[in-house]
């Protein structure tokens, strides 16, 4: 059974706290790009949602409802974009592991290490109680 090892857990989680933390100022600046197939609409998406939206003077040609289906399909393109640019993001800041919240850990691994600190709570909270109860037959006498 692997000990559990408080250095350890705050090496982990400092780590990942740097590492977060630079991803959430990388995925800040991202911006998805899309154009629709004729070229006269232009989008792009942040992490607010839709930022701009550029119409080339031949796009006021079409109909209304075509405009709007080329918008729509065009803003999602964009959407898209940013969320394929945002996951490049993720593997570049948390490397070939991956985001450490988004992998699915072995159960029995986990299993073994919430028995290993609920021992090691359990001790502490032993220790304690008969550092407490010492200290308290002391200020009796």
């Amino acid at each position: 059974m692997p000990a559990f090892g408080f250095e350890d857990l705050m090496h982990s989680s400092e780590l990942y706290a740097a590492r977060s933390a630079e991803l959430s100022e990388k995925l800040g600046d991202l911006v998805g790009h899309a154009e629709s197939s004729d070229g006269r609409v232009e989008v792009e998406w942040n992490q607010d949602g839709l930022a701009k939206i550029e119409l080339d003077p031949r796009a006021l040609r079409m109909g209304a409802s075509e405009l709007a289906e080329t918008i729509t399909a065009t803003a999602r393109e964009a959407q898209k974009d940013l969320e394929r640019r945002a996951e490049e993001v993720r593997r570049d800041v948390f490397g070939a592991e991956g985001d450490p919240l988004a992998v699915k850990p072995d159960a029995e691994e986990l299993q073994e290490t919430l028995a290993d600190m609920q021992s090691l709570f359990q001790g502490t909270v032993q220790e304690t109680t008969a550092l407490m109860d010492t200290l308290r037959k002391a200020f009796e006498k």
